[in-house]
């Protein structure tokens, strides 16, 4: 026999939709009977915990009371935690343009000989300063397995003289005044005009060294062991006056 208390509530099993949770009838009110012969004093209804029904989707039923669970029969559903998809992993190209990102190609020095001015006609001698002719190199820290060293080597140095345009195959030298008169330079060039008329009657030069780039990847995650990138490239620019010499001969 069902105890005083129980004559109150009623209580059913577990279903698949969710927790079965009894409404109250008032206490002594004659047994009902429902579909089967059921003699409970009270109206089974689907409640989900932490779940709260719209009154426009739930029939008019209070706030928290649902006839349907929305995760249907996926456990997962109801204890599912609010996490953002997962971090997508770090491919060796992208630690490679983070290696070149943190390179930087230094911008050539300018020297010429005769110093700061030449003249029509004068074997000028041009280089770089011979210090930035190495190799550059990065290494970020490895990451998911991919330790990543990215270089650049100078190859060459195009340069425009604002008359002509010339390429060198290292950074050049200076002229040698102890040396013989007859030296030479791959780097070395004679105006045949004067820079007069020019802005500022100077020519405007520069000079570009060429930088080839290559990278290794080291580690079980590497997708690959080496690769070339696109050459680069830096720049630096000047100003060269170049003058006439006048002679003081006169016609005999």
């Amino acid at each position: 026999m069902l105890t005083k208390a129980l004559s109150i509530f009623a209580v059913l099993p577990l279903t698949t939709a969710g927790v079965v949770v009894l409404t109250q009838t008032q206490a002594g009110a004659a047994p009902c009977r429902g579909r089967g012969g059921d003699t409970t004093d009270c109206k089974a209804v689907v409640r989900i915990p932490g779940r709260k029904a719209d009154r426009s989707t739930s029939g008019g039923r209070p706030p928290g009371t649902i006839v349907a669970d929305p995760c249907a029969t996926d456990p997962a559903c109801a204890g599912a935690s609010m996490q953002g998809p997962a971090a997508a992993p770090v491919t060796t190209a992208d630690m490679v343009q983070v290696a070149m990102a943190s390179m930087t190609m230094p911008k050539p020095k300018l020297f010429t000989s005769p110093k700061g001015r030449t003249y029509v006609g004068v074997q000028t001698f041009f280089w770089v300063d011979p210090a930035q002719w190495h190799t550059q190199s990065a290494t970020p820290d490895p990451v998911q397995g991919q330790a990543i060293k990215a270089t650049a080597t100078p190859t060459a140095v195009e340069w425009n003289l604002g008359e002509t345009t010339m390429t060198c195959n290292g950074p050049g030298k200076p002229y040698d005044p102890a040396g013989p008169r007859t030296q030479t330079s791959d780097c070395a060039y004679g105006y045949q005009r004067s820079s007069a008329g020019q802005p500022g009657n100077k020519y405007q030069i520069s000079a570009t060294i060429s930088w080839t780039v290559k990278w290794t990847c080291a580690g079980a995650g590497c997708a690959q062991n080496s690769g070339q990138l696109p050459a680069m490239a830096s720049t630096s620019f000047a100003q060269l006056p170049v003058g006439e010499i006048q002679t003081n001969a006169k016609p005999g």
